[in-house]
């Protein structure tokens, strides 16, 4: 009976102690900061980029060259697309969000056109993007 005792008591100390320590740490964490994003805001700021050429044409030629098998440099081009968000970051990712944002209406506006070579053509695509050829040797 002694010995169930110790063991009890063995066993509450250890639980014990860890759920302190566990509150102790969790006091020493330091809190969250959560950035409240106005929907509005960002809908201000999604209205105004689609108004800038040089935001929205490299998507819709980003997406006409996939529809047409082109390859293109995706990864420079979100990078160079980024950069231009940059000013418009209010919360931690919202240059990202927006970006995601307007590539989801440029690909949905692609999508409804018939004769995506003359849409392709007829925005210069080629001066927005660069086309990597499957015949080009990496130095």
């Amino acid at each position: 009976m002694h010995r169930l005792t110790s063991f009890t008591l063995l066993i509450i100390g250890v639980l014990l102690g860890a759920l302190l320590s566990h509150l102790v740490a969790l006091k020493m964490l330091p809190k969250p900061q959560v950035v409240p994003s106005d929907p509005y805001v960002f809908m201000r700021h999604a209205q105004h980029l689609l108004q800038r050429s040089e935001i929205i044409q490299p998507l819709l030629c980003a997406k006409l060259a996939s529809d047409l098998d082109i390859e293109i440099d995706y990864p420079q081009l979100h990078l160079q697309l980024e950069q231009q968000l940059t000013p418009f970051n209010q919360g931690q990712q919202q240059a990202r969000d927006l970006l995601i944002y307007l590539k989801g209406y440029a690909f949905g506006l692609v999508h409804g056109i018939d004769d995506k070579q003359a849409t392709f053509d007829a925005l210069a695509c080629q001066q927005w993007l660069q086309p990597i050829t499957k015949t080009q040797e990496i130095i």
